[in-house]
């Protein structure tokens, strides 16, 4: 049995048009694929930066997926500012402040901002204590293990 697909034909002005739509489609789809990709950025004092994925900030240590290099860690006072939009963060403070948000760069060396949606807050960067990622969807959030307690 065969299946049979039957393509209409279309007048030139409206073949036209209708590759127009669809070329429109693709180039917005890519668009906005290649937008969604941001990549964190961590700045140092002697000016050269590091590009990766922010992984986690426990106790002074930046743990980062570096392009290239793999996951590096690195002491926070040898960071002068970060970047860091493709996910939501926990960010623990020296001062016992929780703010959940993303990073942005400072103008000034040693501060970053954490902007929540409710509010902009600069930070110094040696006052994060924690820091750790949320998931994108509440599924990637959760973690462990279940049982019943019923064991053969």
């Amino acid at each position: 049995m065969f299946i049979r697909v039957v393509i209409p034909r279309l007048r030139p002005s409206k073949a036209r048009t209708y590759l127009a739509i669809c070329f429109a489609a693709l180039l917005a789809l890519s668009a906005s694929a290649a937008l969604g990709q941001s990549k964190d950025t961590l700045y140092f004092y002697n000016k050269t930066k590091i590009v990766g994925e922010l992984l986690k900030i426990r106790y002074g240590r930046v743990d980062i997926d570096a392009d290239g290099l793999g996951i590096v860690t690195i002491k926070n006072n040898k960071i002068s500012s970060m970047h860091a939009t493709s996910r939501n963060f926990r960010v623990e403070t020296l001062q016992g402040e929780v703010l959940e948000g993303y990073l942005t760069r400072s103008d000034t060396a040693g501060m970053v901002w954490v902007s929540t949606p409710s509010k902009r807050k600069k930070i110094h960067v040696n006052d994060i204590v924690e820091m750790s990622y949320y998931g994108k969807t509440w599924k990637s959030r959760i973690t462990g293990n279940a049982s019943s307690g019923l064991a053969k």
